[in-house]
Parts: C-alpha cells; sequence; structure tokens
C-alpha cells in the first residue's frame, strides 16, 4: 500500500475497494448466490476466547446486516461451526496445540446470530474448508446455486480455504474484503492479492447489499 491506513479502516477498506482486480465478467447474482458466514463463534470473536481477533468487532455489524438482507429476500445463508476431530484430523490439534471442542460454551456462535439460526443452513466443520466432508457443495447446488459470498474469520484460515474451494465445486466466490478479518493485517491483504488474480471477485459488504 502506498499509505498504511489502519486495518479495517474507512479509508483501508477504500483504498482497497479502489484498486482490486476487476471481474465485470462475473456480475454478482443475489438470486443464485449464497452467504457463507464462517466460524463467527465466541473462540474468535468474544473478547474472552482464546483465539480472540480483535479486528473482528469491525466486520460483525456489517454481516448481521447483510445476512438480514438475504434473510429478508429469502436466499441462502450458510453458518460454519468449527469443532475439530482428532480422529479424523488429528493435525489440526497438533498444529494450533489446542482444539475446539463441541461442548465448549466458547465453540457456539456468537449470540448475535440466533436470529438466523432456524432458516440458515448449519455446518460443522473439521478442517479449514468449509466443503470438506460436509455436503455443503451438493447441498448449495441443490438450490441452484452459483454465487457464493463469503465473510467471517480468519481471513487468510478458513475463509480462504473455503473460497479455493468454492471455486473447485464451479461456484464463482465474492471475497469480503471488508467482511472477513485476520489477526495481522499482513495476513489479511496477502489473502486478498492471491484470492483476485485466482480465485474470487472482490467485494464490500456494501456493494453486495445494495444489489440484494
Amino acid at each position: 500500500m502506498t499509505e498504511r491506513f489502519e486495518y479495517l479502516s474507512e479509508a483501508w477498506i477504500s483504498d482497497w475497494a479502489a484498486r482490486r482486480a476487476k471481474r465485470e465478467q462475473y456480475p454478482f447474482a443475489p438470486e443464485k448466490s449464497a452467504l457463507l458466514l464462517i466460524d463467527l463463534q465466541n473462540h474468535f470473536i468474544a473478547s474472552e476466547g482464546k483465539a480472540f481477533i480483535e479486528p473482528s468487532k469491525r466486520i460483525i455489524r456489517k454481516l448481521l446486516d447483510l445476512a438480514a438482507a438475504y434473510r429478508k429476500r429469502g436466499l441462502p445463508i450458510v453458518l460454519t461451526r468449527h469443532i475439530d476431530d482428532p480422529l479424523r484430523h488429528p493435525l489440526m490439534i497438533r498444529w494450533w496445540e489446542s482444539a475446539i471442542t463441541a461442548d465448549d460454551p466458547m465453540s457456539r456462535l456468537i449470540p448475535e446470530l440466533e436470529p438466523f439460526m432456524e432458516s440458515s443452513i448449519l455446518v460443522e466443520k473439521h478442517w479449514y474448508d468449509s466443503f470438506h466432508n460436509t455436503g455443503l457443495a451438493q447441498m448449495l447446488q441443490g438450490r441452484g446455486v452459483t454465487q457464493v459470498v463469503v465473510g467471517g474469520v480468519m481471513t487468510h484460515v478458513c475463509c480462504e480455504t473455503t473460497t479455493r474451494s468454492a471455486f473447485a465445486h464451479n461456484l464463482v466466490p465474492f471475497f469480503l474484503l471488508d467482511g472477513t478479518a485476520a489477526d495481522q493485517v499482513e495476513n489479511h491483504e496477502g489473502t486478498l492479492v492471491n484470492l483476485q488474480h485466482a480465485f474470487a471477485v472482490l467485494a464490500t459488504c456494501a456493494e453486495i447489499k445494495a444489489k440484494i
């Protein structure tokens, strides 16, 4: 960046929105889209969470507003919840030297998502990729979905991995540059550079919401 703006500030968002790659050949089609909200769990979002991501505080309101717009239109919303599985994915636990368990209250989705639970697709995942062994691709394709809007945490881990996987499943990803958050700005920006090159259309929450 030519100037270092505060991470996820309005200036930072405007700067990134102005210099991203353009993908006019992939117009956003809300009626063919689903909103994927990745791992908005107390573990990552609550200030007392073991893996609290402080910048996530700047994305939650925007994601909730976007979810409300999707719900109003009757469009699919996917809420993922990461739970570690020592039998199927022991490396995940060894890598992070801890585990997110289903019985831990901090593994629950944040309370602000409660109004969306009943009408959303709830996906429990055990790996970075929300499509891996979850049946999510089949569920979305069965609903006629061809595009996914990705938001949540962490930008460079589960959000990026899920976006790459969506592309591999022939779903056009729209990656929310101001609706995802990482622990460090360098991790976030690295993902934006990589994804816009080969895997996703970068978008802001406001741009997507305006077209719902």
